[in-house]
């Protein structure tokens, strides 16, 4: 309802953002055309063009009038597509919108950018911010952009427009909270009544005002029995991941635990990945057998994305943390945060090893290891580069290699690996053909 063109919401982790992002597009799906979703672990879905060209198709495919505009002059904005972030702003929205008038049946339409911290170039001119920051005041005023974030520094960027801001020591948050949980424990039967008032308020005491907090904990928990065993229920977010691996990876006096050790690889490369991958691309990478990776993952399916049978996964199933949050925990180095209940320091996992674990197979996958000598002239590189460009047709991993080998080698600071990159013109040739519309 409001005249403004730009709606900010803003939580910590674990808030709750998404919810709300979700139960607004579904309770005022007239007004809500397009949603996107960003994700840290998805490249696809963090870059500022994907993000305008998914709200751009959706709203064609939810807005008649708009799409009616688009297809006027169709073969014009096949050429736009290839365009930087902000002229794909202007041209796919502000243009074509500016051009349709008011709908009489609703006051505002409204495109969603969920997490948009979690977005490519997020604080650089390049970025999304900057281009909401620059031209969402040139949509028509009927049309409407809501934005959630973790960090205050959106406003830092965006000016204070008034922030919906979720905050989880707030009184009516940590009601709300006590709300749910005393409605989930009544209805698990198993908490004396007379209990259940003291069980309550010491289970929210412990969620912090965290809604995540309270999803893992029913989720874990089979029962809860009486108050005094709610005061037995990890302390926050952090204390639950922790825990959660002292159960499955216990140290038992040991600086390590030779399960996790095994495992750490697999991990790493999940952290440093610009991209979700499959189990079979993970058993690639890291040497192992579909099978085992499965095995070995199996412990923490649910941080992961995966069916806890391992039956029901396959080579092809997708690897993708259920929060960032976890993700977060796990590559924590922070002495504070260990302090406070992040991971001891035998849980930790290395992001940078995971750059250089994907740095390197990288590069062998593109071949960038083979010195002059072994590529005699220029039509060795030319059938080079049609050989890889063929095998990205089948290998997904040849095209994510394309356009991140560089980056893991400068993130695993590996500069053998990323000058051979970035001085490679068969491999300049395969990044301008695998993704035009990077290359600026």
């Amino acid at each position: 309802s409001s005249d403004r063109n730009l709606f900010i919401l803003i939580g910590e982790a674990g808030a709750g953002k998404t919810v709300v992002v979700t139960h607004m597009s579904k309770a005022h799906q007239q007004c809500v055309r397009a949603v996107h979703l960003c994700r840290h672990d998805v490249s696809a879905r963090r870059q500022p063009r994907r993000i305008i060209l998914s709200l751009a198709y959706q709203l064609a495919r939810n807005f008649v009038p708009y799409r009616i505009e688009i297809e006027k002059n169709l073969r014009h904005y096949k050429q736009v597509v290839t365009g930087t972030p902000r002229e794909l702003w202007d041209r796919l929205l502000v243009i074509p919108l500016s051009k349709l008038t008011k709908p009489k049946y609703f006051r505002k339409i409204v495109l969603i950018i969920d997490a948009i911290d979690e977005s490519d170039h997020y604080m650089d001119p390049k970025g999304i911010l900057n281009i909401l920051r620059n031209r969402v005041r040139y949509l028509p005023s009927w049309v409407g952009v809501a934005v959630s974030s973790r960090g205050t520094e959106i406003i830092d960027v965006l000016g204070n427009q008034n922030p919906w801001v979720i905050k989880c020591d707030d009184a009516k948050n940590e009601q709300d909270v006590r709300k749910y949980v005393s409605r989930k424990l009544k209805t698990m039967g198993t908490v004396p009544e007379e209990e259940l008032p003291d069980a309550v308020n010491t289970f929210a005491a412990k969620a912090k005002g965290l809604f995540l907090y309270v999803k893992h904990i029913f989720d874990s928990v089979a029962t809860l029995t009486s108050a005094s065993e709610a005061e037995t229920l990890p302390d926050g977010l952090d204390d639950f991941y922790n825990r959660t691996f002292e159960s499955l990876f216990p140290l038992d006096g040991k600086e390590t635990n030779e399960k996790l050790e095994e495992l750490k690889p697999i991990l790493e490369v999940c952290v440093a990945a610009q991209s979700e991958l499959k189990i079979a691309e993970i058993s690639e990478i890291v040497g192992k057998s579909p099978t085992e990776v499965m095995q070995m993952l199996q412990p923490l399916s649910r941080f992961l994305g995966l069916p806890s049978d391992t039956s029901r996964c396959s080579p092809q199933t997708t690897l993708k943390f259920s929060h960032k949050t976890f993700r977060d925990w796990l590559v924590s180095t922070d002495p504070q945060a260990l302090k406070k209940g992040g991971p001891s320091q035998a849980y930790v996992v290395s992001e940078m090893k995971g750059h250089k674990i994907l740095a390197h197979y990288f590069a062998s996958l593109l071949r960038l290891n083979e010195t002059p000598v072994d590529r005699k002239n220029d039509g060795e590189d030319y059938e080079l580069v049609e050989e890889l460009i063929t095998a990205t047709k089948e290998d997904p991993l040849v095209k994510y290699a394309i356009r991140f080998c560089a980056f893991h080698a400068s993130e695993a600071t590996e500069w053998e690996v990323a000058k051979a990159v970035l001085t490679s013109l068969p491999h300049y040739e395969l990044f301008a053909r695998v993704q035009p519309g990077d290359i600026d």
